[in-house]
């Protein structure tokens, strides 16, 4: 390799570090005080996922109950430079987690911006109520009166008496999961997710939407097909 080549791969890398260290030097104080919650040590750049980098796939769920059972009833990792907070009881997924102050979070109708994977679905899902919020589109206020709008439409869905009318749907496609499950019988072990998501689509399609789906159908659904590809 040229030394010219190396020189600038050198200015490079140093360039890169030093934008990274003071990315992490300046983190705001939510974050500082984010570090003071137990969890497992964390590492520059790769934060807390170095150990499981070499653990098989099968051994993953085994190190992560060890972390819950060490640090419960909360903790915190670091997903590279991404913060998580992993919570164990009911009453602290209501809150917002902080070390200086709770604040209300699930039932309040302020806090509704969505996390940064939510912008992966916008090209395919738009800003609806599954993803519109207010800080991750250009339009807040428009983007938070498109929420607010679609949560008032929706709300009168899930009235327990109109679920009480769904109880037919829930039973047909029920029986059809049944029936798609016996063909699995004796044998040692089988993917269920594929029959799980399937029989829920037909479910929420037919009921939320009022729109059958044939999920399960043998010939395979558009909409499914779609959503794999």
């Amino acid at each position: 390799m040229e030394p010219l080549t190396l020189l600038i791969g050198g200015v490079l890398f140093i360039v890169a570090m030093m934008f990274l260290f003071s990315s992490e030097k300046n983190k705001s104080q939510s974050l500082k005080e984010f570090n003071k919650l137990p969890g497992p040590p964390a590492y520059p750049i790769v934060g807390t996922v170095l150990p499981m980098l070499f653990l098989k796939r099968n051994e993953l769920f085994t190190f992560s109950q060890g972390n819950i059972a060490k640090y419960k009833p909360m903790f915190r990792t670091w997903n590279g430079s991404q913060p998580q907070i992993h919570i164990m009881k009911p009453e602290h997924v209501e809150k917002r987690v902080t070390l200086a102050y709770f604040q209300v979070i699930l039932r309040s109708s302020d806090h509704i911006d969505k996390g940064e994977f939510y912008n992966f679905l916008h090209k395919w899902l738009g800003t609806g109520l599954l993803t519109a919020t207010g800080k991750n589109v250009q339009l807040v206020f428009t983007s938070r009166q498109k929420w607010f709008k679609h949560r008032k439409m929706i709300t009168p869905t899930f009235h327990f008496k109109i679920l009480d009318s769904f109880v037919e749907v829930f039973s047909e496609k029920s029986e059809i999961l049944v029936d798609k499950l016996k063909k699995e019988v004796g044998s040692q072990r089988f993917d269920i997710y594929p029959y799980i998501t399937k029989c829920a689509l037909d479910i929420i399609c037919e009921t939320a939407m009022g729109t059958p789906i044939f999920a399960q159908d043998e010939r395979g659904s558009d909409y499914v097909k779609a959503v794999y590809e």
